[in-house]
């Protein structure tokens, strides 16, 4: 008897709660109903112009050499790509490609590429995460840029058909 008494109660104390949430959301509806046509308007715009312009400024836009890189790399093959983002270090572009070769020849023809998001990790490095789809699966990157006070350039690239190894576990997590 004793049990269920303690039991009635959490739930009576629950039910209080959510009573007041509902009196606490009723009193906010009473109050934006005070509010004239006109200024109801100007509020929910001035609302979605705030939302809008977060999410634009939010969202940091690919380095164009990056892009410039993707599309030659879909255009011409791997060897255009790196040599477009390693440029000014083609012994790294060799590198890269004597590493990516043996993995992508069994991934088939590039059909499509896509920066998949973009984390800035410091004021002078930002990485990109991209996939390079081929006919039989994707080619994870990792590509980070780093900016010296003199230039800036891509640091050697990390790669994977798994896409846990390459992107970041907020990507790759189920969330139920």
């Amino acid at each position: 008897m004793r049990g269920s008494a303690q039991g009635e109660s959490r739930t009576e104390t629950e039910s209080d709660i959510h009573r007041r949430r509902v009196v606490v959301i009723a009193q906010m509806l009473c109050q934006f109903a005070l509010i004239t046509l006109p200024m109801r308007f100007s509020l929910v715009f001035a609302l979605f112009v705030f939302v809008a312009h977060s999410a634009m400024s939010a969202a940091p836009s690919p380095d164009k050499t990056l892009t410039l890189g993707l599309q030659a790399w879909l255009d011409n093959g791997v060897d255009a790509g790196l040599r477009t983002w390693f440029a000014d270090r083609p012994e790294l572009a060799f590198e890269m490609k004597n590493q990516l070769q043996p993995l992508i020849k069994e991934l088939g023809d590039v059909i499509d590429t896509e920066v998949v998001a973009i984390q800035p990790i410091s004021k002078r490095v930002t990485r990109y995460y991209v996939a390079v789809y081929f006919t039989r699966a994707p080619l994870w990157l990792r590509v980070e840029r780093y900016a010296s006070e003199k230039a800036a350039f891509y640091l050697p690239l990390r790669f994977s058909t798994d896409p846990d190894r390459i992107l970041p576990g907020y990507l790759t997590e189920f969330l139920p």
